[in-house]
C-alpha cells in the first residue's frame, strides 16, 4: 500500500512510510513529481521512507513488517528522529501484540483497535455478529466452524431451512483477497437436490414450496435465530450429510488452487483457524464496499464507495471507485451503523462493509407510488357544453361514472350505493377499506433505507434488498486507492450523492457543469505481468507514454501507477474518466500497455540470444493475481 503516501493531501501531515524493502529511486521519483504538480513543495520532506535493515534475520521463516522493525536499530534510531518533538501516530495494516509493542517503544498511540479487540473483529465470523449489532440485514450464515463433522452439519442444516438457496460460500476466517473462498453449486446435483428436498419436506411437514414469495419469507422467518448455530438432526440428516460427503470434495471450486490444490487441503487449514458458511442470494446486481475511518472521540466518517469486478465467481481482479450499481444512501447507512457498533465496541482507525445487492424477489409494483406529471390545464374546459352539440353524439355509447378518487384499476361504490347498504355492511366495508389504506400507507411511509435495511428482509416496496457479507476491521486495498484517487484528481467525496467531485468546480479545464466535474476510476489490484522483471524503470515509462498512456493534469483524466515492484513483476494501475466506462476502458488500454512493453522486451531478448526464451516458472507457480486475468474481468465490464 504505497498509495498511503498521498495522505499528505491535509497540508498539515508529513507520512513516514515503513517499507519492507527498499524502493527504486526512480518509482520515488516517479510518485515526487506527481506531489509536485499538485502543488506539493519538497516532497522528499514531506515523506519518507524507512526500511528496517535486518528483515532478512528469519531465513526461511520470514519476519513480518513490525517485528522486522523491532529487530533493527538503526531504523528504529531513524523513527526517533523523524518524530522527535512533533505530533504522531502510527497506523498499522492489522494490529497484533507485535503492533502494540512497536507502539510503545516508539512512544506513539495506536491508530487501529487494541489487540484484545482486534483478535474478534479480525475473523469473519465475528462480521455476523457486528452485523446483528448494527441491525443489518444479513443472510443465513454459520460461523465458528473448527471441525470437519461440524462443518457439513452446519452445511447440511443450512440447506436443509434453506432449501431456495443454490449456492453456498465457504471462507477460510483469516484469509483475505479471495484467496480461501471455496463455493458449492447444488443445483447441477441431483444428488444433492433430492436429499436437500425430502429434508426439508420432512422438517416442515409438507412439501417445500417453489413459490419465490414463500422462499423468501421463509428466510425472513428465520433471520431471528440466525444468531443460532444450524442444526440438522434425524435419519434424514444423516443422509444428507452423507451425501454431502461424497460430493462436495468432488464438486467443491476452489477460488485458488495455488494456493489450496485440493478440497482436503483447504478443509485442513479451515478447520484449523476456523471458517463460516454463507449463503449466495440470487440474481446479484452489485458487489459493492464501503469504507470508513473511526475516529478516537467515535465519530464516524464515509471515506466513500467501490464496487468489485470480478475475473471469476467472487474474486475481484479490478474496482471502481465509487460503486456504479447499487444504493448510495444505502451505502451511507450501512457504513454508519457499522462505524457505531465498532466504536461502541472500542475500536478505532480503518474499516470496510462488503455490502452485496440483489433483486428483491418479493417486490410488487402496487407498492410504488408512481409519479405523474401535473395534468395541463385546458382552454375552456370548465365551459358548459349542450350534448347536442357534441361532436359524434349519438355515436357515443354510455360508460361507468368513475370517482375522483378512485385509483387506477380500482372499484369504489358511489356514494347513493353506500347509503342503501345496510349499517353493520357499511361499518365492515369502511374497515376494510381503512386497514387496506394502512398496509399500503405503511410500506410507502418508510424511507428507502428502510426499506432496504430491514432486518427481516427488503420491504416489496423495494426493488432491491442487499445483505452484508463481511466486515474487515483494517486499511483495505480498495480504501487505501481512494487517496491517490483524491489527491491526483483533485477530488472530494460529494456527501449527497456520493460521486467523486473536482474541487473548485473545475474551473481551470473550462468545467463548470455539475456532471462534467464528475470523476470515476477503475483501478486494478496488484497484479503480475511475466517479463516486467526484466525492464527497467525508464524503459518502461517511455514505453506506456509512447502508447498514449499518461495523466492530463488540466482536466484530471489518465492513469498513474499506485504500485511497480519491477524486481518481482507486481503492478497496480489507478484510470481516472468522466465515466465509468471510459474509466474502464483506459486501464484495459494501460494493462495491455504494459503487457505489450513485457512482450517487446522478451523479444528483444530472445533475438539477442537467437534461443527461445524459457516460461518464467516462478509465475506458474505464484497465487498472484495476473494482468491478463484483470484484462479478462474488465472485458465482462464492455459486455454487460
Amino acid at each position: 500500500q504505497i498509495c498511503r503516501i498521498f495522505r499528505l493531501l491535509d497540508s498539515k501531515r508529513d507520512v513516514i512510510f515503513v517499507a519492507p524493502r527498499q524502493l527504486h529511486e526512480d518509482i520515488l521519483d516517479y510518485y515526487s513529481k506527481i506531489m509536485q504538480f499538485r502543488g506539493i513543495k519538497n516532497p522528499p520532506g514531506r515523506f519518507q521512507v524507512v526500511v528496517p535493515e535486518n528483515m532478512g534475520l528469519g531465513g526461511q521463516q520470514q519476519l513480518s513488517l513490525s517485528q522486522g522493525l523491532l529487530c533493527s536499530p538503526k531504523a528504529l534510531k531513524r523513527l526517533r528522529k523523524l518524530i522527535s518533538q512533533r505530533p504522531a501516530y502510527l497506523v498499522p495494516d492489522v494490529t497484533t501484540h507485535t503492533e502494540l509493542k512497536v507502539s510503545t517503544t516508539l512512544g506513539l498511540p495506536l491508530f487501529g483497535p487494541v489487540p484484545s479487540s482486534m483478535a474478534p473483529c479480525s475473523s469473519k465470523s465475528h462480521g455476523k455478529k457486528l452485523a446483528l449489532e448494527a441491525e443489518l440485514p444479513i443472510g443465513p450464515w454459520a460461523v465458528d466452524i473448527f471441525d470437519e463433522d461440524e462443518f457439513f452439519a452446519s452445511l447440511a442444516g443450512l440447506m436443509v431451512k434453506h432449501p431456495a438457496v443454490r449456492t453456498w460460500l465457504f471462507k477460510i476466517d483469516d484469509e483475505r483477497d479471495g484467496r480461501g473462498l471455496c463455493y458449492f453449486d447444488t443445483s447441477k446435483i441431483r444428488e444433492v437436490l433430492d436429499a436437500v428436498n425430502h429434508g426439508s419436506n420432512s422438517a416442515l411437514g409438507g412439501a417445500s414450496s417453489a413459490d419465490p414469495h414463500d422462499q423468501q419469507d421463509a428466510v425472513a422467518a428465520s433471520r431471528h435465530a440466525a444468531s443460532q448455530e444450524p442444526t440438522c438432526l434425524g435419519a434424514d440428516a444423516t443422509e444428507l450429510r452423507q451425501v454431502l460427503r461424497r460430493q462436495v470434495p468432488k464438486k467443491a471450486t476452489l477460488c485458488n488452487r495455488v494456493a489450496y490444490p485440493n478440497f482436503s487441503s483447504w478443509l485442513e487449514e479451515a478447520t484449523r483457524v476456523g471458517c463460516v458458511i454463507q449463503a449466495v442470494p440470487e440474481d446479484i446486481l452489485a458487489q459493492t464496499s464501503v469504507h470508513l475511518q473511526i475516529d478516537p472521540d467515535g465519530s464516524v466518517n464515509v471515506l466513500g464507495t467501490s464496487e468489485a469486478i470480478s475475473n471469476q465467481p467472487f474474486v475481484r481482479a479490478a474496482s471502481f471507485l465509487p460503486h456504479t450499481r447499487g444504493d448510495w444512501q444505502v451505502l451511507n447507512e450501512v457504513g454508519a451503523r457499522v462505524g457505531r457498533a465498532l466504536a461502541g465496541s472500542g475500536a478505532i482507525g480503518f474499516a470496510s462493509v462488503d455490502v452485496v445487492f440483489f433483486q428483491n424477489p418479493n417486490f410488487d409494483p402496487s407498492y410504488v407510488e408512481p409519479s405523474r406529471e401535473d395534468t395541463p390545464m385546458v382552454i375552456g374546459g370548465e365551459t358548459p357544453v349542450d350534448p347536442r352539440h357534441l361532436m359524434f353524439d349519438y355515436l357515443r355509447s354510455p360508460s361507468p361514472s368513475i370517482g375522483s378518487e378512485a385509483g387506477e384499476g380500482t372499484f369504489r361504490p358511489t356514494s347513493s350505493q353506500l347509503r342503501s347498504l345496510p349499517e353493520s355492511r357499511l361499518a365492515d366495508y369502511e374497515l376494510a377499506l381503512q386497514l387496506k389504506e394502512l398496509e399500503h400507507n405503511s410500506d410507502r411511509a418508510r424511507s428507502p433505507n428502510e426499506a432496504v435495511l430491514h432486518p427481516d428482509g427488503p420491504s416489496p416496496s423495494s426493488p432491491y434488498g442487499c445483505w452484508i457479507v463481511d466486515i474487515d476491521v483494517r486499511l483495505t486495498d480498495e480504501a487505501a486507492n481512494l487517496f491517490p484517487l483524491m489527491f491526483t484528481g483533485q477530488l472530494r467525496l460529494d456527501a449527497a450523492t456520493g460521486e467523486m467531485k473536482q474541487i473548485g468546480g473545475g474551473d481551470t479545464a473550462g468545467e463548470t457543469d455539475d456532471d462534467s466535474r464528475t470523476r470515476w476510476a477503475c483501478v486494478s489490484r496488484v497484479s503480475m505481468a511475466s517479463g516486467l522483471d526484466k525492464v527497467s524503470h525508464q524503459g518502461l515509462f517511455q514505453s506506456i507514454k509512447m502508447r498514449g498512456i499518461s495523466f492530463d493534469l488540466s482536466h484530471n483524466i489518465g492513469s498513474i501507477f499506485t504500485c511497480l515492484d519491477i524486481v518481482h513483476s507486481l503492478s497496480s494501475i489507478l484510470a481516472i474518466d468522466q465515466s465509468p466506462e471510459a474509466a474502464a476502458k483506459r486501464l484495459s488500454n494501460s494493462c495491455g500497455a504494459v503487457l505489450d512493453t513485457c512482450a517487446q522486451r522478451a523479444r528483444e531478448a530472445t533475438a539477442k540470444s537467437k534461443v527461445t526464451a524459457p516460461r518464467d516458472l516462478k509465475m506458474a507457480e505464484s497465487d498472484m493475481l495476473s494482468v491478463v486475468e484483470v484484462q479478462a474481468a474488465l472485458r465482462s465490464i464492455f459486455r454487460r
